[in-house]
C-alpha cells in the first residue's frame, strides 16, 4: 500500500533503489484519486542462478541440518539447480555437533523428593525481599 499524499500534490515517480535512472512507475494524483502507470523493466524479468560445489556434510549444514538421505535424494533426482556434490559417500550422522546438541534432552524433574526432613519446621522458606518497585514491565497500578 502506498500513501500518495506525502509525495506531491500532482505527480510522483518511483524508481528502483539500485538504479535511480530506471523508472518503476509513475503516479498521477488528482482530487482524492490516483492513477498508477506501472512499467516493469526488462531487467526485472531476468533471473540468475549460481552453482555451488560442496561435500554432503556442507550441503547438510547449508540446508538446515536435514537428513543425509534427503541431501542425497535432492542431488540424485536433480531437485536443486546448481547443486554439485564433491563426494557422495555415506557419512556417520553422529559427527554433526549441531545435530547432536539439538537432540539432547534434559532429565525429567522427579515427582517426589528423596530429601527427608528430620523434624517439623526443619526447613523454612520465606520471602525476605518484600514488594519490589516497580512491579514489572507493562504493569500499571
Amino acid at each position: 500500500m502506498l500513501n500518495a499524499a506525502p509525495l506531491t500534490s500532482e505527480h510522483a515517480y518511483i524508481t528502483t533503489m539500485s538504479d535511480l535512472d530506471s523508472l518503476l512507475c509513475s503516479i498521477d494524483i488528482s482530487e482524492n484519486a490516483s492513477e498508477v502507470d506501472s512499467t516493469i523493466p526488462q531487467t526485472a524479468l531476468i533471473a540468475s542462478t549460481n552453482t555451488s560445489t560442496g561435500s554432503i556434510d556442507t550441503w547438510h549444514r547449508r540446508l538446515g541440518h536435514i537428513m543425509l538421505r534427503s541431501v542425497k535424494k535432492l542431488f540424485q533426482k536433480n531437485m536443486v539447480k546448481g547443486m554439485h556434490l564433491t563426494d557422495d559417500e555415506a557419512h556417520d550422522p553422529t559427527t554433526c555437533k549441531a545435530c547432536l546438541e539439538g537432540k539432547q534432552t534434559r532429565a525429567p524433574i522427579p515427582k517426589e523428593s528423596d530429601v527427608q526432613n528430620p523434624s517439623v519446621l526443619h526447613r523454612v522458606y520465606s520471602d525476605l525481599v518484600g514488594p519490589i518497585e516497580p512491579c514489572g514491565r507493562g504493569v500499571q497500578e
